[in-house]
């Protein structure tokens, strides 16, 4: 029988989660705010891989919450009514804002600057959240939302990876995981496609499926065998400031992923076994509760302050640095208002329609 979880929740590891949301915003903003003739910050560009930080998180966090609840058929269908509960409404409501952007700018007679990502042929594959699959040709409409369609994938794959980490044990599985980031990335050289951590729209969801297997493992670890071990503060967030540190210096791929992996587990360990850390705090937790609104909602509100807002007020390029700066401030306050007004009210819904049954105690 798998150990059972041994906390609620991991409140700080849903502060790094908004961490990781706030890098992928500087990733995407970099190139905007970059002063004229350094279209972009070559030292920000490794940023993209926070996304794989989330697939370990999530496979830590849904193992925790479900890993010991899926025992039939009707689990499976509470457990994916609960998770596309989490995430479609604010994906859907993206969704929505960039198709009726794409239908005011047609109707304007404005030309978008990448017309591909408004194509209402992937209308369709965003709204069954496939548009990671290869259904499409290129990204789409909120283009972070590809990372989501990843998501739905391994969700769905979800009670077989959990069969497979409790048939073999977590170190085994650890080191599928790997086997399987390797044999990615040699298919995807052999087929002539970029770099498994590069991928999107073209299989992206794959992606995710190595990463997330590596934290469905290192949850079994933490909470079994290494559960008393107890790891001090400051080396956890030693672990946690190393990945960013690997990004910085374009270390490859592989080590940054598995820094991810080492700081995911640091910092359960430090809060299941240490003082409580500042981050923590209420402030910190709210952060940590708008963190998939900063992932979403960056792109409108840059492509507002970024296009829309130079072009009104006539702002030259000096102005690029102070509007990035704008941009994510103001992404940050407009979540925090997003998840208190729309994101948690939803998902409180939609978690109480009938097939949902009792609500796990574990966060999620």
């Amino acid at each position: 029988m798998p150990p059972m979880p041994v906390r609620t929740r991991f409140q700080v590891l849903d502060t790094y989660r908004f961490f990781a949301a706030f890098g992928v915003l500087v990733f995407h903003y970099s190139q905007p705010w970059a002063p004229p003739g350094l279209e972009s910050i070559a030292p920000l560009t490794e940023f993209r891989l926070f996304v794989d930080f989330f697939f370990v998180l999530s496979g830590f966090v849904i193992m925790h919450t479900y890993g010991g609840r899926m025992g039939d058929l009707a689990d499976f269908g509470r457990f994916i009514q609960k998770r596309l509960a989490r995430v479609y409404p604010l994906h859907l409501l993206t969704l929505l804002a960039y198709a009726g952007l794409g239908v005011l700018l047609f109707a304007a007679g404005y030309r978008f600057n990448q017309p591909e990502y408004l194509d209402p042929s992937a209308f369709l594959p965003n709204v069954l959240l496939v548009h990671a699959w290869g259904t499409t040709g290129h990204m789409s409409f909120n283009t972070p939302s590809w990372s989501i369609s990843a998501e739905f994938l391994v969700y769905l794959a979800f009670p077989a990876f959990l069969l497979l980490v409790n048939r073999i044990g977590a170190l085994p599985a650890l080191g599928v995981a790997a086997l399987l980031a390797v044999g990615q990335d040699a298919a995807r050289t052999a087929l002539g496609l970029r770099d498994w951590t590069e991928a999107t729209y073209d299989y992206g969801a794959l992606r995710a499926v190595p990463t997330f297997i590596a934290g469905m493992a290192l949850n079994r670890l933490v909470t079994g065998p290494l559960r008393h071990l107890a790891v001090p503060w400051w080396a956890a967030h030693c672990a946690g400031f190393a990945v960013v540190a690997l990004m910085l210096i374009h270390a490859s791929p592989y080590a940054v992923i598995a820094m991810a992996v080492v700081a995911v587990g640091a910092i359960a360990l430090a809060e299941m076994n240490g003082p409580q850390s500042a981050l923590a705090s209420p402030a910190c937790t709210a952060l940590g509760d708008a963190s998939y609104a900063v992932y979403m909602l960056h792109p409108l509100i840059g492509t507002a302050l970024f296009t829309m807002l130079p072009r009104v007020l006539k702002l030259d390029e000096a102005w690029r640095l102070p509007l990035a700066v704008l941009a994510a401030l103001v992404c940050v306050g407009v979540s925090i208002a997003v998840f208190r007004g729309f994101e948690d009210p939803a998902r409180r819904a939609l978690g109480r329609w009938p097939l949902a049954g009792p609500r796990p105690k574990a966060a999620e």
